[in-house]
């Protein structure tokens, strides 16, 4: 169905869907957990980066969030990770984010949820010829992805080292949810992308490029490649969480934002020292 025949908070369900979704993946991963009741949904990788250990969904009374933030808290405490908290359209108690504030996570990111009709993109111009894309389906083009990803989001070599293993260990195949791409100029990998197929739509994720390709217009051609390629899968609604620096990159493509998404990061102590904090949210630096 086209993007016009669904309402606001449809859609802005599929944004949230789209990365709930995919922390159950990531949480079905070998060596990972993923755990879900009534009011809440949160996975483990175990990488000491936030975005791979997270909760994804909150639906609590206001009177027991302190006691249920606590509870989970400890739960990665325990595990040696940081965490990242996730608010979005519909988390309740509306407040999250200062109770969360009180129990030591900072506010890390604010995220537009943006939409967009893969109809209007599928023939769409990358609008740069220099550029070669191909789908990782391979160790040595995930070695080539990783290296991107690494410098796109300044991530130290201890935890690029545990998302490659992560990374190879879910595997290569084309039916899986989780595809990767990398971008050439030449013979040097340039870009990254990530796509997520989900129930109802297919999402971007790890949008990155190296500081000497930036503002030439690969994060731009990638993302429209990876949008193209979720459409040929037979998808038809593509979404996304933007920060300001990119929305305006993914609404000349053909997104429109639909709903606020929030970050919420705690960090251990040695982990806080290295000043990345904002390198956890791994949706856009192109």
């Amino acid at each position: 169905m086209p993007l016009k025949a669904f309402s606001d908070v449809v859609l802005s369900k599929m944004i949230e869907e789209n990365l709930i979704e995919l922390g159950k993946y990531f949480g079905s991963a070998m060596k990972s957990e993923f755990c879900e009741n009534s009011s809440l949904s949160w996975f483990l990788t175990g990488i000491p980066l936030s975005f791979y250990n997270a909760v994804i969904s909150t639906n609590l009374e206001e009177k027991e969030a302190d006691r249920k933030i606590d509870m989970l808290l400890n739960y990665y405490q325990m595990h040696h990770v940081p965490v990242m908290w996730w608010i979005g359209p519909s988390t309740r108690p509306k407040n999250l984010g200062a109770h969360l504030q009180k129990h030591g996570f900072v506010h890390s990111a604010d995220l537009s949820g943006m939409a967009a009709d893969l109809e209007e993109i599928a023939n769409k111009e990358i609008g740069n010829e220099k550029i070669l894309i191909r789908r990782v389906d391979n160790v040595k083009y995930l070695k080539y992805w990783m290296y991107v990803f690494q410098k796109g989001f300044r991530i130290p070599d201890e935890i690029a080292n545990s998302i490659f293993e992560f990374e190879r260990e879910i595997g290569f195949s084309s039916d899986l949810p989780w595809q990767r791409y990398v971008g050439f100029v030449g013979k040097e990998p340039a870009c990254t992308s990530g796509l997520f197929l989900g129930k109802e739509a297919a999402g971007i994720y790890n949008v990155s490029t190296l500081p000497s390709f930036r503002n030439r217009g690969f994060g731009s051609a990638i993302t429209i490649k990876t949008l193209q390629a979720a459409y040929s899968f037979g998808y038809r609604i593509g979404v996304l969480q933007s920060s300001n620096v990119g929305r305006e990159l993914y609404q000349r493509i053909g997104f429109q934002p639909y709903c606020m998404m929030s970050q919420y990061v705690w960090l251990r102590k040695e982990i806080e020292k290295r000043s990345y904090t904002a390198k956890n949210t791994l949706n856009s630096r192109g």
